[in-house]
């Protein structure tokens, strides 16, 4: 699995973690789960599911892969996962572009690769 990860400094990162999640339930909500969706030169139908605890947030798009958002003082931290480079890239520019556009182009994810297996079950973002 590949993985990149972005940290935002902002202060409502808690804000932007549940627009972002609210953005893809109501997306999910009004095709029955199922929506046609464009990123990165390809259109598919994606199977959207997101959940929002406390500081935490997952969307799933899949078969793509997942967007794990953490608000924490400050900050907005944002990992994407997929099994391949090119959906890893049309996960990373659906997330961009949305948060681009909710914080007024205020937000631009710069991403960076998180290499190698988490250790001991700790989470590496």
């Amino acid at each position: 699995m590949s993985t990149l990860v972005s940290h935002l400094d902002t202060d409502t990162p808690e804000r932007y973690a549940r627009q972002l999640c609210r953005h893809a339930q109501q997306l999910a909500a009004r095709h029955d789960g199922t929506a046609s969706v464009h990123a990165a030169g390809a259109l598919a139908e994606l199977d959207i599911h997101a959940e929002s605890r406390g500081s935490h947030a997952t969307i799933s798009l899949d078969p793509w892969g997942r967007c794990r958002l953490r608000a924490r003082p400050s900050q907005l931290v944002i990992c994407v996962d997929a099994d391949d480079e090119a959906a890893l890239q049309r996960v990373a520019d659906i997330v961009s572009r949305n948060l681009a556009r909710f914080s007024a182009g205020a937000l631009q994810p710069v991403w960076a690769r998180v290499e190698g297996p988490a250790i001991g079950g700790q989470e590496r973002w």
